[in-house]
């Protein structure tokens, strides 16, 4: 399993809202690419128990979904 955080990791509140992209950096409306330390945990674990993203040697990348 290869997985890539947002750029910016900060410490927040477990919000659920996030999304887990493909091998290239994803970024919001801001050109922000970032997620929490606890919803990049979250995104881990669930892709652990259930791989739903895992291609081969691809990347997937995990970044916060701000969207309404």
């Amino acid at each position: 399993m290869n997985l890539s955080p947002a750029e910016q990791i900060y410490p927040g509140e477990r919000t659920g809202r996030f999304r887990i992209g493909g091998n290239q950096p994803v970024v919001d409306a801001n050109g922000q690419s970032r997620i929490s330390y606890e919803d990049c945990a979250v995104a881990i674990i669930d892709e652990a128990e259930l791989p739903r993203h895992i291609n081969g040697d691809s990347r997937s990348a995990i970044y916060e979904d701000k969207t309404p």
